[in-house]
């Protein structure tokens, strides 16, 4: 039942059996059509691309009501162009803070100016502290109950985890109103990036190919002598214009992967907005990259990429599915048994 590690069960279990008890009352509630929904998506850049859909399919469902979203203000890019979205709050929540500065005032405040204000509030990510955060601010509350407080939900979605991750959210709306919604995901940079972006790229050489070789985990990196042979023999075709992306703090694997190899590049990590970055993803002609937030992009703009997966299971996080987007994985799960050919073939076929 619990997607949590197993030192913390029996107490969710003692936890959810009084719970169960004193909130049985809950499941009884019937959601009037709501005029105001909230969605709680706090993860990261990559989770919030991939909730998009989520965001449509309850406009699909409820076309009379309005749709604000709850993230970190690091991800507010995602939602400010959205049609769909109506308000973008954004707080940075103790529990998915990674690093960034909290002030559990601004929690406290956002409650306080928010307490029970949503007809329904969406919780994504299936975490005890969201559903109580949902529970406080909203009036009926839908989420999954697979890590504890399912009591205090209103109403359960069901949870297949062998489904994609945006079937899976897509459940959520299917919960309370049933029905068959796209799965598709949408970003729209705004056209002061767009420019911007046009303006960095002015003059070089097509293709444009994206190689973003940092992640947010280290099992996830690709090796940076793979990356260089890479480069390498992709620049003998010749490529077009290299074009390095990254976080500010990532540049340390581009500095590895140029000390094997010296291709004339773009490198442009840490040196664009993530908008800018969007903007820039948009309108090259192919990205490479593991598992991370620019693989969610492109997808979402219909640029072409190649994901290389090791340890993630493409099947729920990746895309593998026509001519723009692929998936490289090997069976062993290690991200070092992925070589360089099947990369280059894979390129050469989208190129």
């Amino acid at each position: 039942m619990y997607n949590v590690a197993n030192k913390y069960k029996p107490f969710l279990h003692a936890l959810d059996a009084i719970g169960s008890c004193l909130f049985f009352w809950t499941k009884w509630k019937k959601l009037e059509s709501p005029r105001k929904i909230l969605v709680i998506r706090l993860e990261h850049i990559g989770d919030c691309i991939l909730t998009t859909p989520t965001i449509s399919a309850l406009k699909e469902a409820f076309p009379n009501s309005s749709v604000d979203v709850l993230i970190r203000p690091a991800n507010k890019i995602v939602f400010e162009n959205n049609s769909d979205v109506k308000e973008v709050l954004t707080i940075n929540a103790p529990w998915f803070s990674r690093g960034s500065s909290v002030s559990y005032k601004e929690l406290f405040s956002f409650v306080k100016q928010n307490f029970r204000k949503y007809d329904l509030v969406l919780d994504v990510h299936a975490d005890p502290r969201n559903i109580l955060l949902a529970k406080l601010v909203g009036k009926f509350v839908v989420g999954k109950d697979i890590r504890g407080l399912g009591f205090l939900l209103n109403k359960t979605a069901e949870h297949d985890d062998k489904k994609h991750i945006i079937k899976q959210q897509l459940q959520l709306v299917e919960a309370v109103k049933s029905g068959s919604y796209p799965a598709k995901m949408s970003l729209f940079p705004k056209s002061s990036d767009l420019k911007k972006a046009e303006s960095l790229l002015a003059g070089k050489e097509r293709p444009f190919i994206i190689i973003n070789p940092g992640t947010g985990r280290p099992e996830k990196f690709w090796l940076n002598d793979r990356w260089a042979e890479l480069i390498g023999r992709l620049q003998k075709k010749p490529c077009g214009t290299i074009i390095f992306t990254g976080a500010p703090n990532e540049h340390i694997h581009v500095e590895e992967i140029l000390k094997k190899t010296s291709p004339e590049h773009l490198d442009l990590v840490g040196k664009t907005s993530l908008g800018e970055l969007f903007a820039v993803a948009s309108i090259s002609d192919l990205i490479i990259a593991p598992d991370t937030g620019i693989i969610h992009a492109a997808r979402a703009m219909g640029t072409k990429s190649i994901g290389l997966y090791g340890p993630v299971d493409p099947g729920i996080w990746g895309y593998n599915d026509g001519p723009n987007s692929s998936v490289i994985v090997r069976s062993s799960g290690k991200m070092e048994d992925i070589t360089v050919d099947m990369v280059l073939e894979c390129a050469e076929r989208k190129l």
